[in-house]
């Protein structure tokens, strides 16, 4: 995290229900549009949960047992998308990726013209660093009229992002990546399109993950439930500097990172996986089984967190970050105690 959102967060919170905090929520509205490069007309809200809670938000408001979705399922946040099809009763395909497997748009051919209405994406599947490539997927959805629903959680800011460019229709990303900040919120862009045709329409089974209100609620810069005010003046501070920055010049400093580190990497020898990487960070591959050793050893010893992986992966592979207040310095510090170890 950043000093200055530290020092906003240790601040008393101030009352929500006042026309301060709606004009602070309608510029970060404004910004976070313009960071998308949202349609004209573009709905957002701001929601007081986790990533995964904007997931089965955008499901649950967008799609119906009546739809048939698509889902890349590439790795835990993917199949997550899975599991909230199958808890909605929303019928759905898979393509599924083996670990270490990468994407093409080879995979998309048997799906074309199948009647298929959405498909669901991780745009950095974050378990495995894998980055797709929205314009492909965008142009599949164009072609056969579906609507594109991106998590963004890891990508935003990390990786380039433009809502009109890759026909995106919704995106959604959260507090706790490459903004920085505390967990807990997350944030939703939907286009007029999907917003008018299905969002509006819909009437999900649900009152808190219903996207229809918070749209609602949001003309007038107010969430229709308690929100996390704390991490929205945060956020509020961090969109100004990214709006004054440029969003290519922060897509370009986090590239930066990710370049520095990997050529590092190599050059210890370290494997990494062959497909497209995401900026929002670097998987490493040891083949030896000794990730969850190195892991604890950086951790233990020397105070440096990398991201340790779950299951099957948990002793294969470890993944280091390049989001938030990070320095290229800081990596030459990792590459150094690695050394130790490997």
């Amino acid at each position: 995290m950043y000093p200055e959102s530290r020092a906003l967060g240790g601040k008393q919170d101030p009352y929500f229900r006042t026309q301060t905090f709606s004009n602070m929520m309608l510029e970060i509205e404004r910004k976070f549009l313009k960071s998308v490069n949202a349609p004209q007309g573009s709905r957002f809200a701001a929601l007081t949960m986790s990533g995964t809670g904007a997931m089965e938000a955008a499901v649950s408001s967008v799609f119906t047992p009546e739809d048939k979705i698509l889902v890349i399922d590439g790795g835990s946040f993917g199949h997550r998308f899975a599991q909230i099809c199958e808890i909605h009763r929303i019928p759905y395909q898979t393509i599924h990726l083996n670990f270490l497997q990468g994407f093409t748009a080879g995979m998309l051919a048997p799906f074309e013209n199948q009647g298929f209405t959405g498909l669901l994406v991780n745009y950095c599947e974050t378990s495995t660093g894998q980055s797709y490539d929205l314009s492909i997927l965008g142009d599949f959805c164009h072609r056969n009229g579906m609507y594109l629903i991106v998590d963004a959680v890891s990508a935003y800011l990390a990786d380039s992002l433009d809502m009109q460019q890759q026909n995106v229709d919704l995106i959604l990303t959260a507090s706790q990546k490459a903004l920085a900040l505390a967990p807990g919120l997350s944030l939703v862009a939907a286009s007029p399109r999907v917003t008018e045709e299905r969002i509006l329409k819909n009437h999900p089974n649900t009152l808190y993950l219903n996207l229809a209100g918070y749209f609602e609620n949001q003309k007038r810069g107010q969430p229709p439930f308690t929100s996390a005010v704390s991490i929205v003046r945060m956020l509020a501070q961090r969109l100004d500097v990214i709006d004054q920055s440029g969003m290519r010049a922060v897509v370009a400093q986090h590239h930066k990172r990710a370049v520095y580190f990997r050529t590092k990497a190599r050059q210890l020898g370290i494997m990494m996986p062959c497909y497209r990487l995401s900026n929002c960070c670097t998987p490493l591959i040891f083949p030896k089984g000794n990730a969850k050793q190195i892991y604890q050893y950086l951790s233990e010893k020397y105070g440096l967190v990398v991201t340790p992986s779950g299951g099957a992966q948990a002793e294969k592979e470890l993944r280091v970050g390049h989001l938030g207040n990070l320095q290229l310095s800081d990596y030459d510090t990792l590459i150094d105690k690695m050394k130790e170890i490997l």
